[in-house]
């Protein structure tokens, strides 16, 4: 998705998910910040109001990889949500750099990201105080797998801005995805120290904490969002964090309860309705669920948990075509997740369309070679499905043998043992009929030499 901000230029709000292995951390030039952030300062008298900062960016528990007839796959620590929008911009202003800037945004709307990073690296060089520059620098080099130089990128538009919410989310995003959350704690903890004023910061600190998960982290992130919410009562950022961190301690209930208030303050809140989705499914009420991811998806095209929780209940509803719709969608976004073409497989496979869907599982294998709920996708594709380019035996044999390479990785379906049956009946089968139609053929053409 992309959206154009007037800051005296159009600015790129994309970001992705994916996934790249996790390069040394930097060594540490200063001493690490103290783990206790400053107090925030009151406002002076008759201040101007603070903008309300974006919402923090939650990780999606739970995300279902739902299937008709496919086997499931639940994600112990599923990639995080998409960024939210930007506040309000700063006035326009002129910039050298603006053609390439503005050159960059529209070669990222045709997701052309070559053509869009040499942009975008124009546009910086011509004016190296050029935030949003960076910032869409970092995105488009997330979409090419450049994790690193996205780091940097993201890191040049804070030193400009040190209160640049967004390239903090995103920063703080790309670390975890990369299991460097407790980097990006670091990170954020000598900017706050900084500026000890910025909500936002401090709701990606908390972040930061929830990505990186236990008893200590949890209550440290606990403690940051009461200090947001101490300041401002009304900020959903620091709410959405309230709830995750609820949410992995298991009180549900308050989890539920503090999403409601987020949604009273803030309805069209795309990631409350996607978290308010998780809870719902803990409380087994898979209607509202359903309701919830239907609503963060439409509110978002480009919050991936969204797409594929919507598209996993679609695919059980055996509403193919929406489902279809709904994954391509999340396979815009995050071209480099197996759970959005583990999904989108189904999707294909539900909907007749058994060449896209051997691709989509392909894709799964390619992605995560260690994937087995995949075999059993394949499995059910090759015995269901005719397939170009594979004879009608040979497509029931590999049907098995990926039942059993399902059942050999430890994959459990009721299922499997029938199914088993069910292509070894049809592959014996297949054979019979391959031996009568020889035997017939052979019968005509002794009978064409009489």
């Amino acid at each position: 998705m992309i959206r154009r901000i007037e800051t005296g230029l159009l600015a790129l709000l994309l970001a992705v998910a994916a996934c790249a292995t996790a390069p040394e951390p930097r060594p540490e030039e200063t001493p690490p910040p103290p783990e206790e952030t400053p107090d925030i300062p009151l406002p002076p008298p008759k201040s101007e109001v603070q903008p309300k900062p974006a919402e923090a960016t939650p990780p999606a528990e739970e995300t279902r990889a739902g299937r008709e007839g496919g086997a499931t796959k639940k994600e112990a620590e599923p990639a995080a949500a998409r960024p939210p929008p930007a506040p309000k911009p700063p006035p326009r202003r002129r910039t050298p750099g603006r053609d390439a800037f503005e050159a960059g945004v529209r070669a990222a709307s045709t997701q052309d990201w070559v053509t869009a990073e040499r942009h975008f690296r124009e546009a910086v060089e011509k004016d190296p105080s050029l935030e949003w520059g960076w910032y869409n620098l970092g995105v488009v080099r997330e979409h090419q797998a450049k994790y690193e130089a996205a780091e940097e990128a993201y890191r040049k538009a804070l030193e400009i801005r040190p209160e640049f919410t967004e390239a903090a989310a995103n920063l703080t995003r790309l670390l975890a995805e990369r299991n460097q959350a407790a980097l990006a704690e670091r990170e954020l903890r000598r900017l706050i120290q900084a500026h000890p004023a910025a909500l936002g910061l401090r709701n990606q600190l908390a972040q930061a904490l929830v990505y990186q998960g236990g008893r200590q982290k949890l209550e440290q992130a606990f403690t940051e969002a009461r200090k947001v919410l101490k300041a401002d009562e009304r900020n959903v950022g620091a709410m959405l964090v309230l709830a995750q961190v609820f949410y992995k301690q298991k009180k549900y209930e308050l989890a539920g309860s503090v999403l409601d208030n987020a949604l009273k303050i803030e309805p069209s809140n795309a990631v409350a309705h996607l978290l308010r989705g998780f809870v719902y499914l803990t409380q087994k009420d898979r209607k509202k669920a359903f309701q919830s991811f239907k609503t963060a998806a439409s509110l978002r095209s480009d919050l991936v948990e969204a797409q594929i929780n919507y598209g996993a209940f679609l695919n059980e509803a055996q509403d193919w075509e929406k489902a279809v719709a709904a994954l391509e969608m999340a396979r815009r976004h995050a071209p480099r997740r197996a759970d959005v073409y583990l999904n989108l497989g189904n999707a294909y496979r539900g909907a007749g369309r058994a060449k896209e869907a051997l691709e989509a599982y392909r894709m799964v294998q390619k992605l995560e070679p260690q994937n087995r709920e995949v075999l059993f996708n394949l499995g059910l594709l090759h015995l269901d499905s005719e397939l170009p380019g594979m004879d009608t035996l040979t497509r029931l044999q590999t049907a098995k043998i990926y039942f059993e390479r399902y059942r050999n990785a430890g994959g459990k379906d009721e299922r499997l043992a029938a199914l088993i049956k069910d292509a070894e009946r049809a592959i014996g089968k297949e054979k019979r009929r391959i031996e009568r139609e020889k035997k017939k053929r052979l019968k005509e053409a002794e009978e064409a030499k009489k």
